[in-house]
């Protein structure tokens, strides 16, 4: 009998045999094992404020500690993977409900970018002691268009100790973490188009405007909500490449609200443009300054916007991890081998032994599904019980010799 898909992933961490990954849909840290490919619980989140459901966004691992930057939650938090222990970090600056705060490290330090308000938390990792700096940016911005846009922001990156991002009002936006300061650089040039798809969902009228910065073998690369590329340097330069024409396209597509690209991932020596909703995959080749339209196994009908993914990271030089929010599962990009795999994690909830590990999920699970399947529920229930009780089941029970085969 198959377990319940974990849904809601928003974020993983590969580590050796593990993956470390947390859910919008679960108060928790689980742990999926490559080899074995069980996946257990691992902690609880502690009840603090907005930790019950989309607690966080975003995981980073340091040595043997992880890193939870939060979406809902108040605090940053960290887990001890020796101890077994979670802990919450005081931040002194006032942050929205729901955030969008990106983070990189460099050495020690986690540095969190927090958007609307623009703010970089720095964090040593040793001392655990956090420190704020505001990006004194607020009289160049329109506060009620950064209120509806700010979540639209992609991660920043980080380039010889320079952290970039990028706001509606065409700036770009630098922090520099030897000296500690911040710069800004206005991207003229950019062209004004309007976004007619995004009237209705945002309220207003607005034009393309810049959501992501990546830094790939020292060129400056922006991209838009609309999907346009450009390098920057002294000046803004738009990519024009005819495997980009028609790419653009979202009259096909009923209430898409999602950038064009979900983000732009270095892999070796290529850069690949990684779409929200189409099936078309284009690669920046650094050694021939070319683009190329790469993984026709990428290709197949979509319906609507059900592939917008929640995270997009490489496993290595060859393999791009995705996952997708809406189909609850992941896509695994082998560029080496033009292959794209489809993967599904499921919780084994009948499996005796797995059930005895992990008493904390199991009644989670329980509690779940209750109203779904009552012979699923009955069998969980029993293995549960059972477990906590430390009793066994015998095959003379009420349960019936059917159920008693499926649990021994």
């Amino acid at each position: 009998m198959s377990g319940e898909i974990l849904k809601a992933v928003t974020d993983i961490i590969f580590d050796k045999d593990d993956v470390w990954i947390i859910s919008d849909e679960w108060n928790c840290l689980f742990r999926y094992n490559l080899p074995k490919k069980n996946l257990e619980l691992e902690t609880v989140f502690p009840k603090a404020p907005g930790t019950d459901y989309g607690a966080f966004s975003k995981i980073l691992k340091l040595k043997n500690e992880i890193y939870f930057i939060p979406f809902k939650a108040k605090n940053i938090f960290y887990y001890n993977l020796i101890e077994k222990e979670m802990h919450a970090m005081d931040i002194s600056i006032q942050l929205p409900e729901v955030k969008n705060m990106g983070a990189v490290v460099q050495g020690k330090y986690i540095y969190c970018i927090n958007r609307f308000p623009d703010a970089v938390i720095k964090i040593d990792t040793v001392t655990k002691k956090a420190t704020v700096f505001k990006a004194d940016i607020d009289r160049y911005i329109d506060t009620d268009i950064e209120e509806k846009v700010y979540r639209t922001y992609k991660e920043p990156c980080i380039d010889n100790g320079k952290i970039y991002w990028s706001n509606y009002s065409d700036m770009l936006i630098i922090f520099d973490t030897e000296n500690q300061s911040f710069s800004i650089e206005f991207l003229d040039g950019l062209p004004q188009g309007g976004v007619e798809r995004l009237e209705n969902a945002y309220g207003m009228e607005l034009k393309d405007w810049i959501i992501g910065v990546r830094v790939f073998k020292g060129i400056i690369f922006l991209f838009s909500m609309e999907g346009r590329v450009y390098q920057y340097k002294d000046a803004i330069y738009e990519i024009k490449d005819n495997l980009f024409n028609g790419y653009i396209n979202c009259s096909d597509i009923d209430n898409i609200t999602c950038a064009v690209f979900y983000d732009l991932i270095e892999l070796g020596s290529n850069l690949y443009f990684i779409s929200s909703y189409k099936n078309k995959c284009i690669k920046y080749n650094n050694v021939s300054k070319r683009f190329e339209e790469v993984l026709y196994s990428y290709r197949e009908t979509w319906n609507g916007n059900r592939r917008s993914y929640s995270l997009c990271k490489a496993i290595d030089e060859q393999k791009i991890v995705l996952y997708s929010y809406y189909e609850s599962c992941f896509y695994i990009l082998d560029f080496e081998n033009d292959l794209t795999e489809k993967i599904y994690l499921q919780f084994p909830m009948i499996d005796r032994k797995w059930t005895k590990r992990n008493l904390v999920l199991a009644n989670l699970l329980l509690k779940r599904i209750e109203n779904k399947d009552n012979l699923k529920i009955l069998l969980i229930r029993m293995l549960y019980e059972n477990q906590e009780q430390e009793q066994t089941l015998s095959a003379d029970e009420i349960v019936g010799e059917k159920i008693y085969k499926a649990l021994n």
